[in-house]
């Protein structure tokens, strides 16, 4: 969700985009749409480039970031509720490092001990 607001961020900038977005509700979504109109075109391209310049989206992760975008400038869900989710998410993914941190401290104590006791053999 922090893309979210990344990307709302910078569409301030970019009022027809937005216009865009608000109004999207092509046939196979923010996916697979391929618009035919000229200016519809150019802001799809434009998003593209403005929101994902280095192509790092999946096909998925793009139509959700633009729902997440239109939902927010619709008024169906609100900023400061992305930014709740958001933090909600960076708390759980700090509790899931300070995990995975304890099982590689773990498993380095685990081979450690089985090497010693190896070497003691």
């Amino acid at each position: 969700m922090s893309s979210v607001i990344k990307a709302l961020d910078l569409l301030v900038e970019y009022p027809h985009l937005q216009t865009y977005i608000k109004g999207f509700n092509g046939p196979h979504g923010f996916m697979y749409t391929r618009e035919t109109e000229t200016h519809e075109r150019a802001c799809q391209l434009q998003l593209e480039e403005l929101l994902d310049p280095d192509s790092m989206h999946s096909g998925g992760s793009w139509g959700s970031l633009l729902r997440n975008i239109q939902a927010v400038l619709i008024g169906v869900m609100t900023r400061e509720y992305v930014i709740e989710q958001a933090a909600e998410e960076e708390a759980h993914m700090n509790i899931m490092r300070a995990k995975n941190a304890e099982l590689r401290r773990a498993r380095a104590q685990a081979e450690a001990d089985q090497a010693e006791e190896a070497d003691s053999e």
